[in-house]
């Protein structure tokens, strides 16, 4: 169905008003019983028992512990300073939408330590995924769509069936009782997917602000309207204007880039009501309410938590600046032998200056510069907050790393690092942890 926002459809609503109800929230979460996913379209963050994982632009997954809500502490984190966007956690395995990569899976079986497993090579670009049963429901494009990928084996997705919306690429996708949703910007599409090899349009309304929605019961929110998910038809406006939208127990909650995160009553939807405005300094990317707690993700992915437990009243009580996470893995490979003549060794062991290199204070640590001297040694300079203090780790296998050196960096932010056991290796991969 192709429907407009008109009155005939405010009055063909207030009939079954009474019959829509709320998704409730799971009262408990775990990870080998509740997907806490399940409740809207999975985006960049997702709270898995203590756990948060965080997919975040140019800084990988990032897994932090929020068992302290005012003291969360960062965990684990898997950084090739990709593109992800969209994360969904599903027993020991993370499905991460990885932009123009794909489709990347992740042993999460140890938060901690996550390790890369795959990643399937999407004809787009991977803007979101959501796992049901056996199946990822990728929204990919521009040029393709939504992709549905058998993952009984996560070590090899496999494409079994693809439907190509009409008007818009999807950005966002979220699978109900066999029916997957898109957000399409300015379309919002209902797709039959019970025969994952031949998915079917059931209908679609014309919206705006469609980035990200949530279905929750017979009701679908995206950023500025409420639809009848079951046709779709729209049904009101609500005052939300939000690039992602969770509704839990009547109240949603929007992240509005620079508007904060709005929290509007929809418990009756043809009167919904904006209750309150949180206005950090910083545009607001992700939201998603567990338990009474917001957690919010800014677009420098920087994380608040906030206690929601009075919808009307949010209050921050814990934070976690991105600049505090991991860095991207540098890598070291042995040289071959060298032949001829060995220069003398002030020149082997020549570095680059370190001083045009500039501190960074908003973003992960970062490591560049390598340099590998004919003598076997490693260096690189670290770059991070100035009279911070860094932990060097090391690994052979991007599975197991070591600590091999602490560092307090000096007023300019900068600092060259020199590992002289680099030439035990036949390759070594580096990263930086920032101590609180």
């Amino acid at each position: 169905m192709n429907c407009g926002q008109q009155k005939v459809i405010l009055t063909g609503a207030i009939g079954f008003l009474g019959a829509w109800s709320f998704a409730a929230e799971p009262a408990a979460i775990n990870r080998t019983s509740v997907d806490s996913a399940r409740d809207r379209a999975p985006k960049a963050l997702q709270l898995v028992g203590h756990d948060l994982f965080v997919a975040a632009w140019g800084y990988g997954i990032q897994i932090l512990d929020v068992s302290d809500p005012a003291a969360p502490k960062w965990k684990g984190g898997w950084n090739p300073r990709r593109a992800p966007v969209g994360i969904q956690v599903v027993g020991d395995y993370a499905f991460v939408a990885n932009q123009l990569a794909g489709l990347t899976v992740l042993d999460v079986a140890d938060s901690a330590n996550p390790v890369w497993l795959t990643t399937y090579d999407t004809p787009g670009s991977a803007a979101s995924v959501h796992v049901v049963g056996k199946h990822a429901y990728v929204a990919d494009g521009p040029g393709s769509g939504l992709l549905i990928l058998d993952v009984s084996n996560p070590r090899q997705p496999t494409l079994v069936g693809k439907y190509e919306p009409q008007q818009h690429h999807p950005s966002s996708v979220q699978v109900v009782d066999h029916i997957a949703y898109l957000s399409c910007y300015s379309w919002f599409e209902r797709v039959d997917v019970s025969n994952p090899s031949n998915p079917q349009p059931v209908g679609r309304c014309r919206v705006t602000m469609a980035f990200h929605s949530h279905v929750a019961g017979k009701l679908a929110y995206t950023g500025a309207q409420i639809l009848d998910a079951r046709d779709p038809m729209f049904v009101a406006n609500w005052p939300g204007g939000g690039i992602s939208v969770h509704v839990v127990n009547g109240f949603a909650y929007a992240a509005s880039y620079g508007g904060g995160m709005r929290v509007a009553d929809v418990r009756e939807p043809l009167d919904a009501k904006l209750v309150t405005v949180f206005l950090p300094e910083s545009p607001q990317y992700d939201v998603v309410v567990v338990g009474g707690r917001a957690y919010l993700m800014d677009t420098g992915a920087s994380i608040r938590i906030l206690d929601v437990s009075d919808p009307r009243n949010p209050t921050q009580i814990g934070s976690f600046p991105s600049s505090q996470y991991v860095s991207r893995v540098l890598a070291f490979k042995r040289p071959e032998p060298a032949t001829g003549v060995k220069p003398p060794a002030s020149e082997a062991t020549q570095v680059p200056i370190v001083d045009t290199t500039a501190a960074i204070t908003n973003a992960p640590p970062e490591l560049s510069r390598p340099h590998t001297s004919v003598e076997g040694g490693f260096s690189f300079v670290l770059a991070g907050v100035p009279h911070a203090t860094y932990v060097i780790q090391a690994s052979s296998d991007l599975n197991s790393w070591t600590a091999i050196t602490t560092n307090v960096l000096p007023a300019t932010g900068a600092l060259r690092i020199t590992d002289l056991r680099a030439a035990e290796f036949s390759q070594r991969y580096y990263r930086a942890v920032k101590l609180r």
